[in-house]
């Protein structure tokens, strides 16, 4: 793994990068969010702290509501 951001495109992916029991960070994002915007630099920097871990950012969080929802469920959240 190498510090950088992954952007997640589809709940398979993201299915596929939770399983492998690696530590995951994942920042829900939206366009119309500020404070989502802000949170770039800082997700890159901690990227570059932390290689061994998974950044991932999933865009629209609107359009991933359903994503979300099921993603939370396998974790019993």
């Amino acid at each position: 793994m190498s510090g950088s951001v992954k952007d997640v495109k589809s709940k398979a992916e993201l299915d596929n990068i939770t399983k492998s029991g690696e530590a995951v960070i994942i920042h829900f994002w939206a366009s119309w969010c500020d404070a989502s915007k802000q949170m770039d630099q800082v997700f890159s920097h901690l990227s570059t702290d932390f290689p061994n871990t998974h950044f991932l950012t999933v865009c629209n969080v609107n359009f991933f509501v359903c994503m979300f929802v099921g993603f939370c469920f396998c974790l019993n959240w």
